[in-house]
């Protein structure tokens, strides 16, 4: 049975409405405008964003940029010795929190034979595009939905054909993947309780029953443990576990599947974890990109990448949920 991994980008959320390190600051800002009082702490990084305008008169750098901005204070924080890491946790955290959508679904009844995209109703709207999320997280456990013809009641159950086991890495900080597995867990009662399992220790990750090893590189928003997108990203000891589990991952995938994820430039780190990965890998048959056409893109994975199963499959997210996330 092959190790599938899934190594994820903000693309893969993007699709929601949660922002993306090009949109960040944009968001943020209509956010900060709706609710000032509410969301008052936003105004120390804008404050210290106006105070960095001052850098374009030298420097060709983009202040619209979220990483970029965060970047150049975070090495005036490592100079000067001011933490101001939770000031950056909080603020985007609020931002990541507030564009989450409501992901809670309505079982319901449907005729017809294309049941299974309209078989949840998020307050949010749009059923059709988080069915496909649903339908991707079941894949992680090798889950299938199923339809009771007599009774039009949809089911969840183990699939008897499993051929893939699965394990992610994230760079998000999102709560999407988890979220979808608790309301899968609560809605549908599979055989065993699926667990997203940030912290196995077992030498096997992809083997535990039930389980889907996630490692978060940068944090998450709940516990409130962010790493900001940095070039400071290895200073947190709190995701020491994480690194060490999404190298484990790499080390034993057969195949590596990116998804929403365009390699920048600035992700050195993360280049270095998938050479140290590979490198102990004993049986990596194949890479996997899934994007839009994008040459930028493509190129810097052909840069990083001399492996001849290296591919590239144009698409859409939510179409490869539909289309090719079943292996």
């Amino acid at each position: 049975m092959n190790n599938i991994l899934y190594i994820l980008g903000a693309g893969l959320s993007a699709p929601l409405g949660l922002p993306v390190i090009s949109n960040f600051l944009e968001l943020s800002k209509n956010l900060y405008e709706k609710d000032p009082e509410k969301y008052a702490h936003f105004r120390e990084i804008y404050n210290r964003l106006d105070r960095m305008g001052k850098a374009k008169n030298y420097f060709n750098c983009d202040l619209f940029n979220i990483e970029e901005i965060l970047s150049i204070i975070e090495m005036e924080s490592f100079i000067t010795g001011k933490d101001s890491s939770k000031d950056f946790g909080r603020y985007i955290a609020d931002v990541v929190e507030h564009y989450t959508p409501d992901l809670v679904p309505e079982k319901k009844r449907n005729e017809g034979h294309t049941w299974f995209p309209f078989m949840f109703s998020p307050k949010s709207g749009n059923a059709r595009l988080v069915a496909q999320y649903y339908q991707f997280a079941a894949t992680l456990f090798n889950l299938v939905f199923e339809r009771d013809h007599t009774t039009l009641a949809v089911s969840c159950s183990a699939s008897k054909t499993p051929n893939a086991r699965y394990g992610v890495i994230t760079l998000n900080y999102d709560m999407v993947l988890e979220s979808i597995v608790e309301r899968i867990n609560s809605d549908f009662s599979p055989a065993g309780k699926l667990v997203v399992d940030y912290g196995i220790q077992s030498q096997k990750p992809y083997d535990i029953p039930y389980h889907v090893p996630l490692a978060k590189l940068h944090g998450s928003i709940r516990p409130l443990t962010i790493i900001p997108p940095t070039w400071n990203k290895s200073r947190n000891p709190q995701i020491a576990n994480a690194w060490v589990l999404a190298e484990k991952l790499i080390s034993q995938a057969n195949c590596i599947r990116f998804i929403g994820y365009s390699l920048p430039l600035t992700d050195n780190y993360v280049r270095y974890l998938l050479i140290a990965g590979i490198l102990n890998s004993l049986n990596l048959k194949r890479i996997e990109v899934i994007c839009m056409n994008n040459n930028h893109e493509v190129q810097r994975y052909k840069s990083l990448f001399n492996f001849t199963n290296l591919h590239f499959l144009h698409e859409q997210v939510q179409n490869f949920f539909s289309t090719f996330c079943i292996s």
